[in-house]
């Protein structure tokens, strides 16, 4: 009577065993990585500079030099709205000079001038625009003019470096109206920057 309940149990248990071992290998074998590629949105910028290169440069003298800021596409080109892949930034901008004792200077060196309520000076060295520059639209002037002092006596090398950073993550910061306050902005570059 054992043997025969040992033939009965004996192959039903071989199938379970069977069973479970089927179904884990088949919840097994189905399980894997997934990977996600998340891609960033690329911003590019560029600098518009227009220099009256015929002007004679001189001590006591203006120079006409206005430069603004563009938000293009990342391929360099101006194309359609809404056709690729441009997305509004934030702006800031450097300007710094060689020698760096003449930039400021209004005794011996030469000052900048031109430069609108838009743009706020950081106390980083940066000057901060205070609207997201939205894709294909540029900035109000940087500057519009360098005046040269009476006392300037050296050549000199003025140099304007300028960064952009994507403004999507902070459009819910912008105030009434429009502007971003400069701590907002800084943040920003913070973020990205190591």
């Amino acid at each position: 009577m054992k043997s025969k309940k040992w033939r009965i149990l004996l192959p039903l248990l071989l199938l379970a065993v069977i069973g479970v071992a089927s179904t884990s290998a088949f919840l097994i074998s189905r399980a894997g990585t997934v990977t996600n590629l998340f891609t960033a949105a690329e911003v590019t910028t560029e600098i518009i500079e227009e220099l009256d290169e015929n002007e004679i440069v001189q001590p006591g003298t203006e120079i006409k030099k206005v430069v603004t800021v563009r938000n293009i596409d990342s391929d360099g080109t101006l194309a359609e709205v809404g056709t690729d892949d441009a997305v509004a930034c934030f702006v800031r901008v450097r300007i710094t000079a060689s020698p760096a004792n003449l930039l400021g200077d209004g005794r011996q060196g030469f000052i900048f001038e031109g430069m609108d309520a838009a743009w706020v000076n950081g106390g980083d060295g940066y000057y901060y625009y205070l609207y997201a520059l939205a894709p294909y639209v540029t900035t109000t002037p940087v500057m519009e003019k360098v005046v040269l002092s009476a006392g300037l006596t050296t050549n000199f090398d003025l140099t304007v470096t300028q960064e952009a950073v994507n403004s999507q993550a902070y459009t819910s910061q912008a105030l009434e109206d429009g502007t971003y306050p400069l701590e907002v902005l800084q943040a920003a570059f913070a973020d990205v920057t190591l």
